[in-house]
């Protein structure tokens, strides 16, 4: 049918793909949607099946025209797209635009051409990815962060208790609260009972943190409340309120010993307190030498950027943003609805937060476009048994150990591969370049990617 086919690159990694259909082919394909109305047409006058074509194409011929030009685009796309090298393929997620739309016409007993644009895979000549010599901080781990994991396993290991001590920083209080009108009565709907939030957290509507500390179960006070302009929730935002606050209870946590008893509380491999330091040390330096594995790839990966300018298409962030908003509506493990409500009452819309995440998906796209360019033109491979041994390994981590399906398998291998490939390339980045130590930096400010600033 494609009896010609042009394909001319665009910026922002986009094509723009014209086709022609011959003369021929056209009228084949306008004489089948003229051959199947004439059998179902009803015009006055004639019978079902029994209507003239030039009475059909008189009173129909634009509409006849135009599903015939719509049937012939559809069938030379997908002929040409079965076809079209992978450099030129459309993305996924990137529907094909016709191009001057109110200006394609469908003429009989003449070749047809249209032309469409759409996004495809980012391009990028790797000229230089080698030889670069790359500042990453100097990170040491200390006892401060030994002792900053080590109260975290206490706060995670403490007794909630209730307590008749009146209301602190970091207490747990069950409230009872209700807002007032001018007149003193309670308003419709403000009533909120055996409400539990930790003080200091901000976790309640009127953020009434401060006002709770120094009460103690049974008390009860009104508090009045002024808010900015800009506070974050909408609703309370410029307002003055009176609220009718009763504390239910205080409970408060009991934080266990640091000891060797605390030490085998936690697990039963360490008898003293000193073995679990040694380990919690062990796995930091794990850690930070993964994550500083991580940054010096990163790094050599934002030179090779600035040395091989490419661009990112908008669809390509676009599916990348929404995939990022599902992972975190399942994180909330509630139902997306319920969770738009949840933030819109802290004066956040999906909209704000997705529009926070656009820079670093940009990135993290380039990022994989660039390892996987690197993968290709270093013609890395990785046999079915390597990516079978690392499935293999990875479902027994997970505690997988149902034999998967065979159409299952094959798709996990081939994620597999891909990942492996990548992998790979990442080393090569560490083989290839050199790396030198900058300014010191405590690990907590690594952690918090203070590295980056």
């Amino acid at each position: 049918m494609v009896s010609d086919k042009k394909v001319k690159e665009l910026e922002q990694s986009a094509v723009e793909l014209t086709l022609t259909v011959g003369a021929q082919d056209v009228q084949s394909s306008y004489d089948e949607v003229l051959k199947k109305y004439m059998k179902s047409a009803h015009i006055k006058g004639f019978r079902k099946g029994k209507v003239p074509v030039a009475v059909l194409e008189k009173k129909y011929g634009d509409a006849l025209r135009e599903e015939s030009m719509l049937d012939i685009m559809d069938a030379a796309l997908k002929e040409a797209l079965e076809e079209i090298d992978d450099a030129h393929r459309p993305l996924p997620y990137s529907q094909p635009t016709l191009v001057k739309e109110d200006e394609t016409k469908l003429e009989l007993n003449s070749d047809f051409s249209f032309s469409v644009t759409y996004d495809v895979y980012p391009k990028i000549v790797l000229n230089k990815y080698s030889e670069y010599e790359v500042e990453v901080p100097k990170v040491v781990v200390g006892e401060e962060d030994i002792q900053r994991e080590l109260t975290g396993m206490q706060e995670q290991n403490a007794m909630v208790i209730e307590t008749d001590e009146s209301a602190g920083e970091k207490s747990i209080v069950t409230v009872n609260y209700w807002q007032f009108d001018d007149d003193g009565n309670e308003m419709p709907d403000t009533r909120r009972e055996d409400f539990t939030f930790t003080i200091g957290s901000g976790y309640n509507y009127y953020h009434i943190d401060e006002d709770v500390i120094g009460m103690k179960k049974g008390d009860a006070k009104t508090v009045t409340k002024d808010y900015p302009e800009d506070f974050e929730v909408e609703d309370l935002a410029g307002k003055s309120v009176k609220l009718q606050v009763e504390i239910i209870a205080v409970k408060k946590r009991d934080i266990p010993e640091l000891d060797d008893e605390f030490a085998q509380d936690v697990s039963e491999k360490y008898e003293t307190l000193a073995d679990l330091k040694q380990d919690i040390t062990d796995r930091m330096n794990k850690d930070l030498e993964n994550q500083m594995k991580d940054l010096k790839i990163s790094r050599v990966v934002n030179k090779i950027i600035e040395d091989n300018p490419f661009s990112i298409p908008d669809s390509m962030v676009e599916a990348q943003l929404e995939d990022s908003w599902n992972s975190y509506v399942a994180r909330y493990q509630m139902p997306e609805e319920q969770l738009m409500k949840f933030l819109e009452m802290q004066g956040v819309s999906k909209e704000t937060i997705i529009e926070g995440w656009r820079e670093d998906a940009a990135y993290s796209l380039k990022h994989s476009v660039v390892i996987q360019s690197l993968a290709d033109k270093e013609q890395i491979e990785v046999s079915d048994e390597e990516a079978d041994k690392a499935l293999e390994e990875e479902l027994a981590a997970a505690g997988q150990t149902e034999e998967l399906k065979p159409e299952m398998k094959e798709y996990y291998r081939h994620m597999q591969k891909a990942q492996l490939k990548n992998q790979r390339a990442a080393e090569v980045l560490l083989e290839k370049n050199t790396f030198k130590e900058g300014k010191e930096m405590s690990l907590e400010d690594f952690i918090q990617g203070k590295s980056d600033k």
